[in-house]
């Protein structure tokens, strides 16, 4: 007997060879596995098509050109104390033995790139729309695997 397959109603019925992902095993998330698609509209929300703007104005309209001679303000450098913040999380947080699907806001201390990601994350949703981060360092840190915490390359 073939084993039943947790797969969105959505999905069955796909031809085979189609690349498709292993159930997963609710039970590993205490707060239940959510996606913004799974939450019901708020009612006193919704707007008629009449009541949007009919011009889009503020930090979210720009140029490209304008944007291509104001780089300092879209783009961030990665600072070395950021990195070190990020690292000393990383080995806190392994050390503790926590499962990485446990990861939360109070096990894994990062203040001070919280805040500036709260910066990028306003600036996404209400400014520009974007921001670019460079200088995380993705080719000298290694992913988890065998053996006891992460490791960096200097």
């Amino acid at each position: 007997m073939a084993a039943k397959l947790d797969v969105a109603p959505g999905l069955r019925g796909l031809p085979r060879g189609l690349p498709y992902h292993q159930p997963v095993d609710r039970k590993a998330f205490p707060d239940g596995l959510r996606t913004s698609g799974q939450h019901p509209p708020i009612e006193s929300q919704l707007r008629p098509f009449e009541a949007f703007p009919t011009e889009i104005t503020g930090a979210t309209v720009w140029e490209g050109s304008e944007i291509a001679q104001r780089q300092d303000d879209w783009v961030h450098n990665w600072t070395e104390s950021e990195l070190n913040e990020l690292r000393q999380a990383v080995d806190a947080f392994t050390i503790s033995g926590i499962p990485l699907i446990n990861i939360n806001k109070y096990n894994f201390h990062i203040p001070n790139v919280t805040r500036m990601l709260q910066v990028a994350r306003g600036e996404i949703l209400d400014g520009r729309g974007f921001v670019l981060f460079r200088g995380l360092p993705v080719n000298t840190w290694e992913q988890a695997g065998p053996g006891p915490g992460p490791r960096y390359q200097p």
